[in-house]
């Protein structure tokens, strides 16, 4: 049965709909505390595997360059501040702010993905590793048949690495 976000998986599940689902802090903490047993760990099968996506239409990127860059740079800029764990306490209060969450959750959540998961890739790239992983699941589905081409078939990662160069 698919659904589109965690919280839309975890009622679901908490309301029976489903036997099992694919959780994500806080909601994975959610359903360990309503008794749900957990099957597995994300990190075993996502272990080095982008957590974020980024798609532009290439007519735009071309006419907005600067905008990109920018946008690359607060990226890379936003990540480094989010990995400071020095951080930790002011990240929790954002997250506060805008998301309906107990401060538990929030700092259990920031705990998750940043001192354990590291899911947020710090220089914005992919790595072959990440690739492989990703291209190996779409030949599995028969989205994507052998031999696979090159990672630079699908991502652009220019705008990113000159982001990296600039000053911040």
């Amino acid at each position: 049965m698919y659904a589109k976000a965690a919280g839309d998986r975890f009622s679901a599940l908490a309301g029976g709909a489903v036997d099992a689902a694919i959780l994500n802090p806080p909601f994975s903490f959610r359903a360990a505390e309503l008794g749900f047993t957990a099957l597995g760990e994300i990190r075993t099968y996502l272990n080095d595997f982008p957590f974020t996506v980024w798609a532009v239409n290439t007519d735009w990127a071309l006419r907005n360059k600067s905008a990109l860059l920018d946008f690359g740079k607060v990226y890379l800029e936003g990540v480094s501040w989010l990995y400071n764990a020095t951080n930790k306490d002011k990240a929790v209060d954002i997250l506060l702010k805008y998301a309906k969450q107990s401060r538990k959750d929030a700092t259990d959540s920031w705990d998750y993905y940043f001192s354990k998961l590291q899911g947020f890739s710090r220089d914005g790239l992919l790595s072959s590793n990440a690739y492989q992983k990703m291209a190996q699941g779409m030949m599995e589905l028969e989205d994507l048949s052998a031999p696979v081409p090159p990672a630079a078939k699908f991502f652009d990662d220019s705008f990113i690495k000159q982001a990296a160069r600039q000053p911040r």
